[in-house]
């Protein structure tokens, strides 16, 4: 408890520095200074967040009792006792109660929620794409990281002007969706049956290790330390990044190519088998599911913007569909004529409010976001 304490300490000093780097910042910084300097105090506390987070998840926190019985026969100990005693260790779960400001945030997300009729997109840049992608996700800082999973089975990193950087070759693993784990690592899943793997992508080194999944994995999302994956047939699943672990999180029929979010504490994936979207909690309890075939057919990417609006995809229907945060409400953003077909994948930018919408082959498009 004295060594966790001491680690509470120093992490208290360096939020404190963040604090008066905040405090200088507004007060002597200029506009493009307090920019950059501000996106690297969120990452920062984005850290220690997670930090906080970790003590009560790994058992830090727990209160340890030792207790000791010793055997009645110890007098005869060289002639009967075969042990000296037994040891117990027993842990008790902490009763301390985390919360954290973005959860409190996240039940404001109804009083804040704008009508989805007054959402406008503005075309920024048309992505040239050169095979079959399936997945697509931003990086903090606004470069864009695509799933090609042609023959070449590669992960491409784009700039924010939607430039080709450089690839990572995936081969023998099929690169079907890829999600963010932080500034600068990402986790691919594949949906390959004799090589069912979750990849994790260091984008500035290149290296990758692999984590063995259960069954074939399609849309990947990252919250808290933990993956979730859709598997076709058996539902939505919980992969631990250290050990690989799996856990059944919401047990349902899936189809193919489904895709998966999350959002402060709720989590969002979409059924092309049976045309929904469905929104739960994060324990699996669902909270709304929208189906209706005449707005929206095979959905498959999924994205969910800051005001809890969810966006997905129509693969057979070539179109771009908003929902309301309360699953009542639709709206068809984009359709063919704007270039839409067979449209697979679909990422929500938060920080800059842009989307990016991409076809099975051929183009993608990035847009900005008026809510």
């Amino acid at each position: 408890m004295c060594k966790t304490l001491e680690d509470i300490k120093r992490k208290k000093i360096d939020i404190e520095k963040c604090q008066q780097q905040m405090s200088d910042l507004d007060r002597y910084g200029s506009d493009l200074q307090t920019y950059f300097g501000l996106r690297k105090i969120t990452d920062r506390t984005n850290t220690f967040d997670q930090y906080i987070q970790t003590l009560d998840d790994d058992g830090s926190l727990n209160r340890v009792t030792i207790s000791c019985k010793i055997d009645s026969k110890i007098s005869k100990f060289v002639e009967k006792v075969a042990s000296l005693g037994t040891i117990q260790v027993q842990k008790v779960p902490s009763q301390l109660i985390m919360e954290r400001s973005k959860d409190k945030q996240a039940q404001l997300v109804d009083v804040r929620n704008k009508s989805i009729n007054a959402i406008k997109l503005k075309l920024v840049h048309t992505i040239k794409l050169y095979a079959d992608v399936t997945g697509c996700c931003f990086l903090p800082d606004g470069k864009i990281v695509l799933c090609d999973r042609s023959v070449k089975n590669l992960v491409q990193i784009l700039n924010q002007h939607c430039i080709l950087i450089f690839e990572v070759s995936m081969s023998p693993y099929f690169a079907f969706d890829v999600t963010c784990i932080d500034d600068k690592t990402v986790a691919v899943s594949s949906d390959n049956p004799n090589q069912t793997q979750i990849n994790i992508i260091d984008v500035e080194t290149r290296a990758r290790r692999s984590i063995t999944a259960a069954d074939k994995c399609y849309g990947i999302t990252h919250k808290d330390g933990s993956l979730m994956v859709c598997v076709e047939g058996k539902g939505v699943q919980n992969v631990n990044i250290q050990n690989g672990k799996n856990t059944s999180l919401i047990p349902c029929d899936l189809g193919s190519c489904c895709y998966i979010v999350t959002s402060d504490t709720k989590l969002y994936y979409t059924n092309t088998k049976k045309h929904t979207v469905t929104c739960c909690d994060k324990r699996g309890n669902i909270i709304w599911t929208f189906k209706d075939e005449n707005v929206l057919q095979d959905p498959r990417g999924i994205a969910v913007d800051n005001v809890g609006n969810v966006y997905t995809v129509s693969y057979s229907q070539h179109a771009l569909i908003v929902l309301s945060a309360d699953g009542q409400h639709s709206r068809h953003l984009l359709s063919k004529d704007n270039g839409l077909v067979n449209p697979f994948a679909v990422a929500y930018d938060k920080i800059q409010n842009r989307i990016c919408v991409v076809n099975y082959k051929d183009k993608g498009f990035l847009f900005d976001v008026t809510i």
